[in-house]
């Protein structure tokens, strides 16, 4: 498990396939809202609290951790490769939210930033060129992980669905949303902010 603090309000989980597994997360168990389901996520908080301090002496006691749970927004994304991004967002009018209103789990599909994975580096290369050589010029980000390399589409893109169509030819998509950007800069080194425009001419 891997967790981060994004800032006072946001705190980041990544679980790894395995894990999601052993704990019995699947989008039908996230969607149907048990007791069981609270629990882990209410754990799971907890655990996540303690290793980063995101919370000032979070308590031990479930029914106190329970309603800390329901007071708080929880998005949780699987990605292609089995891992469960859960993203716990806490706001100060949240924090008031009365104990009797039910929390609902949901499994999002967020609307981008859309995360491309590629293989080998000449297959992102290739993609980029690609791109520059067809006019679609727009702000990605290049990302190096664990010897993949990864692009980073935003949905304001001008072009998005052309460019999609290119970047699904040479990789996958990995991830949606800001949860698997925020692991890319956590974990990746980045190697261009605008890959098309410094890249792309160099590959001509």
């Amino acid at each position: 498990m891997k967790v981060k603090a994004l800032d006072e309000f946001h705190l980041l989980l990544i679980l790894s396939a395995s894990e999601a597994d052993s704990l019995g997360l699947t989008p039908q168990s996230l969607r149907m809202n048990t007791l069981a389901c609270r629990l882990t996520m209410a754990r799971l908080f907890t655990a996540a609290c303690e290793r980063t301090g995101f919370l000032q002496n979070p308590s031990r006691c479930i029914r106190d951790i329970l309603e800390k749970v329901s007071s708080i927004g929880i998005h949780a994304m699987p990605t292609v490769d089995g891992q469960y991004l859960l993203l716990f967002s806490t706001h100060p009018s949240l924090r008031q939210t009365c104990h009797g209103k039910r929390r609902r789990y949901r499994v999002k599909q967020p609307p981008g930033p859309f995360s491309y994975r590629f293989p080998c580096c000449g297959d992102a290369l290739n993609a980029i060129e690609r791109l520059f050589r067809s006019g679609l010029d727009f702000p990605c980000q290049f990302f190096c992980c664990d010897g993949q390399y990864f692009l980073i589409l935003s949905p304001d893109c001008r072009s998005l669905l052309d460019m999609k169509a290119v970047l699904a030819e040479y990789g996958s998509l990995w991830g949606k949303g800001k949860a698997s950007v925020a692991f890319l800069h956590e974990h990746g080194r980045l190697l261009a902010c605008d890959a098309i425009a410094q890249v792309g001419p160099c590959l001509i």
